[in-house]
């Protein structure tokens, strides 16, 4: 401020300064919706913020550390995410007010589960035959696969291939195979085929 009057030299005088605080953002606990699971989607719900509008952040979290390129509402636990705890945090943002930043409840994230069909037998059931086994897609790919014949519910030893050749023991066994599916963070998934007709004798 300056003083002028008259005869008399300007004075200026300055206050002291004053530090200008940023207002303070109000925002709500971030929440997660969906099923904690390995390639099952899920969504954060930042809550209520205010005042309006604010722009919002997302991160993702897996035992507590930022998982790299999930910054979106939006997150599918991937197998490296499998019996760890997920969580989200958001960060509001402002002009003139304070960034603050919320972290929802963490979630324990179990394995997924393999999509598998029904496998198939394929051949004659005939001493001298060679039956085949179809094991259908399974998903998400890839998924190792192991395979075991069965003859009257019984596994039979060494018969771990996509073929089975039908010998003169395995008369009137009915013959069905089992399929093992294998990934990283999934849980193992065993489907057994139905069983063939009694094994018939070679002609």
């Amino acid at each position: 401020m300056t003083g002028t009057k008259g005869g008399y030299a300007d004075l200026a005088r300055t206050s002291a300064a004053v530090t200008v605080v940023p207002a303070t953002l109000t925002g709500g606990t971030p929440t997660i919706s969906g099923n904690a699971k390995v390639g099952v989607a899920l969504i954060a719900d930042a809550g209520s913020w205010s005042p309006q509008p604010v722009a919002l952040a997302y991160q993702w979290l897996a035992n507590g550390a930022p998982i790299s390129g999930a910054t979106a509402a939006t997150y599918t636990p991937s197998a490296a995410d499998a019996r760890k705890t997920l969580a989200v945090r958001v960060t509001g943002t402002k002009a003139g007010y304070a960034t603050l930043t919320r972290t929802s409840t963490g979630q324990h994230v179990a394995t997924g589960t393999l999509k598998a069909v029904q496998p198939r037998i394929t051949g004659k059931a005939r001493v001298g035959k060679t039956l085949k086994v179809v094991t259908g897609a399974w998903k998400p790919a890839p998924v190792a696969l192991e395979i075991q014949w069965y003859a009257g519910g019984v596994a039979l030893d060494h018969a771990t291939g996509p073929n089975l050749r039908l010998t003169k023991a395995l008369k009137g066994q009915r013959i069905s195979v089992e399929v093992t599916g294998s990934k990283a963070g999934y849980s193992e998934r065993a489907v057994m085929s139905a069983a063939t007709g009694k094994v018939a004798a070679r002609r």
